[in-house]
């Protein structure tokens, strides 16, 4: 279904069984010969699905995990090129993810590995698998995760990118693909402060090395050291997170976009001030004068005054009360309310003969702490929101949607 749906898919083997992680690929219940066929058997099984990637052997070796000291009870190494080989022989399309290890006795250092993070004894055991199959896939994590001792250094965190250069970055130098099999955090939404400025850093490194594959953990919000994309109604992102993610992924913000968006002869952080970071995807200025539809002033002496009284006044923005009316319609629909807050979905219908680029204000109650499929500006009760490059257009007798969840104060 996910195939079908136009994912692309990457399987992995998260957990031997129902309990915790494992150190190893196998227990003592679930042998390294049965975690082979499970591997080939999927690999086999969804072979014809033209969006299935690979698959990820395991999930973060760590503990008496090696690599290699020869051992074949703990060299993860060497079950990872065994795996790979019986994976490769039924399914010669698939690319193969490996995770580290932890810490390591042999060619590695001893400062504070994640749990599948460590890559370092690669530069002194190569893995025997195609080069263009093999995607090395490390897990990194900030201090909500845990707060490993380089997180509380004087230079924190300038001291970070050296960290992850020996960690795995510099296998990228060396000609090997590297998807960061797993990264995120609470980004500030409970947690450690820190943890935001871990995130924004991380970003920064995967960016300036080229390295903008990877997966965030989570989507779902009830990850406990994490927390998710998704807050705790299930349905709304955290848009600090996905303005981050969206700048990981080469989409530009708006205000590091090099445009005026807002069109108020400003451009992006910091000549902006409706810009709070070079991360902020609203240039919305917050700072502008008192315009003509909320002065308090008849200014086109018609016995009305300011939007929504005045017709010719489109939202509480618009600084000419003589245009003409407006055929949109606005109707606020709530979908959840917790008491201390809720979220709504707005809808925008269009009930004229001509398509009209939309703008609209509303009144509600508290403080926005998310709103998507808009941009918006918020003063006082107000919020005025406005279309994106992709839906600002409303066609006639036609709608347009946008939601948002406010907390109340």
């Amino acid at each position: 279904e996910f195939d079908k749906q136009g994912f692309f898919i990457v399987l992995d083997h998260h957990n031997s069984d129902c309990q915790a992680i494992s150190e190893l690929w196998y227990t003592n219940i679930y042998s390294e010969s049965q975690w082979i066929k499970d591997l080939t058997f999927i690999a086999k099984r969804y072979q014809n699905l033209p969006r299935f990637l690979g698959i990820d052997l395991k999930n973060e070796p760590h503990g008496v995990a090696s690599w290699g000291n020869q051992s074949p009870k703990t060299d993860w190494n060497k079950a990872a090129e065994k795996a790979a080989a019986a994976i490769l022989a039924v399914n010669s399309k698939l690319l193969i993810y490996v995770d580290g290890i932890q810490e390591s006795r042999e060619c590695s250092s001893r400062d504070g590995h994640w749990w599948g993070g460590n890559f370092e004894p690669l530069k002194c055991y190569p893995l025997n698998i195609p080069q263009n199959k093999l995607v090395l896939s490390p897990h990194v994590y900030g201090p909500d995760v845990n707060n490993q001792t380089y997180f509380n250094a004087n230079e924190f965190p300038a001291n970070l990118p050296t960290i992850w250069n020996k960690h795995f970055g510099q296998f990228a130098k060396q000609g090997y693909t590297i998807n960061v099999g797993e990264f995120g955090g609470k980004f500030g939404h409970g947690g450690l402060a820190k943890d935001k400025i871990w995130q924004q850093a991380f970003v920064n490194y995967l960016l300036e090395n080229k390295l903008t594959d990877g997966f965030y953990w989570a989507w779902n919000p009830n990850s406990g050291d994490t927390g998710g994309i998704l807050q705790n109604d299930w349905l709304t992102p955290w848009q600090d997170k996905m303005d981050l993610l969206l700048t990981l992924w080469r989409r530009k913000a708006a205000c590091s976009d090099g445009l005026d968006n807002d069109n108020d002869g400003l451009i992006d952080y910091p000549n902006d001030p409706g810009c709070i970071s070079v991360l902020d995807h609203n240039e919305f200025n917050q700072n502008t004068s008192i315009a003509a539809c909320s002065d308090k002033i008849d200014n086109d002496n018609d016995g009305v005054i300011d939007y929504p009284s005045d017709l010719g006044c489109s939202s509480i923005i618009d600084n000419d009360e003589f245009n003409a009316p407006s055929s949109l319609k606005t109707s606020v629909i709530i979908n959840s309310d917790w008491g201390a807050g809720y979220c709504a979905e707005v809808n925008v219908k269009n009930q004229g003969t001509q398509a009209e680029i939309w703008k609209v204000s509303i009144e509600i109650e508290g403080q926005i702490n998310s709103l998507w499929n808009a941009s918006y500006v918020q003063k006082g009760k107000i919020i005025t929101a406005q279309g994106l490059d992709w839906n600002n257009v409303v066609q006639p007798n036609s709608e347009v949607k946008f939601g948002f969840c406010s907390q109340r104060q």
